[in-house]
Parts: structure tokens; sequence; C-alpha cells
């Protein structure tokens, strides 16, 4: 995985990739109805059934598709914000698609953006967080943005990779080829750094295959290489 030397090269870079690979992901949410099911499971019994009256931030939203999700169940705004250009054209036309007039969407980097303390009831940062330099630093952010009491859901990817060779190259999967790129962060650094900032860990799991992809069986290295996704619920205590 990549290193980088500062957030703002993070930032470009990931701005970058899916800048490039935008049609391929949403051809991968096209082709498989599951993908993220045990993420969103688990997400979901931790919200109301009713989200009434509730502002989320969905940081690193991609094409939107969770923020679809959660104002269905009746969250009053979803502010959306990533840096990619590809990505957020997908989110405008999910948003028209689904008439979504909650649905906010900036052009922004989720590591410094600008709003008040204090904001919002939920922020999600789904398969993000790979692209964040410093994730103490970030988790401070989401911390001064929650209302006290507000939950932070978290998903990120962590590939172990067995072959050091293999770094920095492509990985294949069914649907075509994704470079295996961003900040490598270990559940223990996300611990950590929820703990400095006094979040509650309310939920932790990992499961095997990150977000519903699937290797390529022809790919030559497919046993190099294993996918995990990290998911986290955390909370904002009320005496913060």
């Amino acid at each position: 995985m990549q290193k980088f030397k500062s957030q703002k090269e993070a930032s470009r870079h990931a701005e970058g990739l899916y800048n490039t690979v935008g049609a391929w992901h949403e051809k991968l949410r096209k082709s498989d109805k599951k993908i993220d099911s045990e993420v969103l499971t688990r997400l979901f019994k931790f919200l109301p059934r009713n989200l009434s009256g509730q502002v989320m931030l969905d940081a690193g939203c991609g094409s939107g598709i969770f923020s679809e999700l959660l104002l269905k169940r009746g969250a009053k705004k979803a502010v959306c914000v990533d840096v990619s250009d590809a990505m957020l054209k997908f989110a405008r036309k999910r948003k028209k698609a689904a008439s979504l007039r909650g649905m906010d969407i900036r052009k922004k980097d989720f590591t410094k953006t600008g709003f008040p303390d204090k904001t919002f009831d939920l922020i999600i940062a789904i398969y993000s967080l790979p692209y964040v330099v410093d994730v103490k630093k970030v988790f401070k952010e989401f911390s001064r943005l929650l209302k006290i009491g507000g939950l932070l859901f978290i998903a990120s990817d962590f590939y172990k990779i067995k072959k050091s060779s293999l770094r920095g190259t492509k990985i294949r999967y069914l649907l075509g080829e994704m470079p295996l790129t961003g900040v490598v962060h270990t559940k223990d650094d996300y611990l950590k750094a929820a703990t400095l900032n006094k979040f509650s860990v309310e939920d932790f799991f990992v499961v095997e295959k990150a977000h519903g992809l699937r290797i390529d069986p022809s790919y030559k290295y497919k046993n190099f290489v294993k996918q995990y996704t990290f998911s986290f619920v955390l909370q904002k205590p009320d005496d913060f």
C-alpha cells in the first residue's frame, strides 16, 4: 500500500484514482446487490428506524449510495462530500433519479470541512479512511462536528499482502483491475484514535472480502492477498 507524505498528497491521489475508476465502481454496485450488506446491517442496528430530523455527513460519499439509504429512512439532510468529480457526478445523478431533496453535494476534503461545531447527528465514513494520513487528527475533526451523543460509523478496507513485490501494483477483480493503494491503518490505529478523542466503541467487527469485491480466480497472486473490512460504531459521549 502506498504511503503519503501529507494529507494534501493523499487527497490528490484519491481524487485522481476515483476520477479514473468511478465508472468501474458504479458497474460493481449494479452487478452485485449484496455489496456492503454486512456493513449496512450493522449500521442500521444502531440507528432508529425513523431518522426524522437527523442531519448527517457522508465523508467521502462516492456515488452517494449510503446517503440515499439513510435519507429514505427519514434523515432530514445528508451533506455529501468527496474530492472526486467523477464520483460526485454519479451522486448528482442519484440525487436527481431518486428525487433526494435532502442530499447536499459538495466537492470538499472531509479532513478539513470548515463546518461549524456540533453540526451533525451522524457521520459515516465508508471506505474513505484509507486515504487519510493522520487518523487521530481526522477523528478529532469528526468529534468537533458531531453533536453530543452523535454516532460515527466507519467501514475501512484493509489488505494483508504476503508478497511485498505486489505493493503498488493492481489487484484483478472479476469486473476489472484496481490499484493496491492507500494508507494502511490497522484496527488498533482506529481504536487508539477513538480512545484519544474520547469516543465510546459501541460495536466493532471484521469481515473478509472487502465490500463485496471478488478476486478473479485466474489472478495468479490471489493467494498472496487477503481482503478485510473493519467496521466500527463510535459514539461521542454526553460529558464530552
